[in-house]
């Protein structure tokens, strides 16, 4: 649920104005932390990608009714005042970590809203407000905002507190030795970094080579004429390494084929995800395999619109589905 919520705002506000980029605070992330994943929501507005978005969504009346929503949940006044997204946790479970969202929010209307919300309850801390309430799910949400713009939000009270306390200096960040590098390249909108084994404690049925990765970076940086989505995961050793590198191949081939399937299955099949998939390498060296995705942006454009068509036709197939299901007996 929370990745794909954080996948639809990001691409809403991708397609929102421009503005100057932000970047990612050491500070803001706990030492302790075992991943984080950073969107620098400017600098993804104000990216080739994020003004053809703004031109292919231009007129949209879903997109513009979205974007109305977003802005009233946020309660901010222009998208100029919505700088970044972080995200952390100190494990692999399910639902758990924090959201800092950097933005120029209107705390008091966000304030008068959570007082309808369910077991709504206010608390202090020094002399901030922690806003306590039951979402529409049954989970327990926490916010509070500092006074310099930073809201915190989590589900899970620990990891709450935990944020906290490393905002308020009570518990250690990032800024000092150890823990994860947090060194987002320049350029980068959105920036994941992974300390693992990655061996998620609540999902049994989570791919086993995630075991074999002891670090992971992502990144997903923007130029002029193209966009590159890099991949680096240590290993503990260069036989493992090479391992991981197979897995990997055996992926994009596997991919590769059902694309081509898909394509011969229709006459002047859209070449767009098989020539997006060839353009992935992938390379081993010591314990080190680096993946390296570069598009063009009339590319990249061409893949999410590739993905909305797709989309739209898996929810067609699934109402179709639907009447047939019912006359079943």
């Amino acid at each position: 649920m929370l990745r794909r919520s954080c996948y639809v705002i990001v691409c809403l506000i991708a397609a929102s104005v421009t503005a100057s980029a932000a970047s990612l605070d050491k500070a803001l992330v706990s030492k302790d932390a075992k991943w984080l994943l950073f969107v620098d929501v400017a600098q993804l507005r104000s990216s080739s990608i994020g003004q053809r978005l703004r031109e292919q969504h231009a007129g949209s009346e879903q997109a513009t009714r979205k974007l109305a929503e977003l802005k009233h949940m946020l309660a901010i006044e222009s998208w100029d005042d919505l700088h970044g997204i972080l995200l952390y946790g100190t494990n692999f479970r399910k639902g758990d970590g924090a959201v800092i969202i950097n933005a120029k929010s209107d705390q008091q209307a966000i304030t008068e809203r959570l007082l309808e919300a369910q077991d709504y309850k206010a608390s202090k801390n020094g002399n901030n407000t922690v806003h306590t309430w039951t979402h529409d799910d049954g989970k327990t949400l926490s916010l509070m905002f500092y006074p310099g713009g930073h809201g915190v939000l989590s589900g899970n009270r620990r990891d709450f507190d935990h944020a906290i306390a490393v905002l308020d200096g009570e518990k250690p960040n990032l800024e000092g030795s150890g823990g994860l590098q947090a060194a987002a390249p320049a350029g980068a909108s959105i920036y994941l970094e992974v300390q693992g084994p990655i061996v998620p404690e609540d999902n049994p049925n989570a791919p086993p080579f995630l075991a074999l990765i002891h670090h992971m970076t992502v990144s997903l940086v923007h130029r002029e004429q193209d966009v590159t989505l890099s991949v680096a995961a240590v290993t503990a050793d260069a036989d493992t390494a090479l391992q991981l590198q197979q897995i990997l191949e055996g992926f994009q081939a596997v991919a590769l084929l059902q694309q081509l399937q898909q394509q011969q299955q229709h006459e002047n099949g859209d070449p767009t995800m098989t020539d997006a998939t060839r353009a992935i390498r992938i390379k081993a060296s010591d314990n080190v395999v680096r993946l390296k995705w570069q598009l063009t942006n009339e590319q990249a454009v061409s893949v999410m619109q590739y993905n909305e068509r797709m989309k739209l036709i898996r929810q067609s197939r699934r109402q179709q589905s639907k009447p047939e299901a019912a006359k079943s007996p």
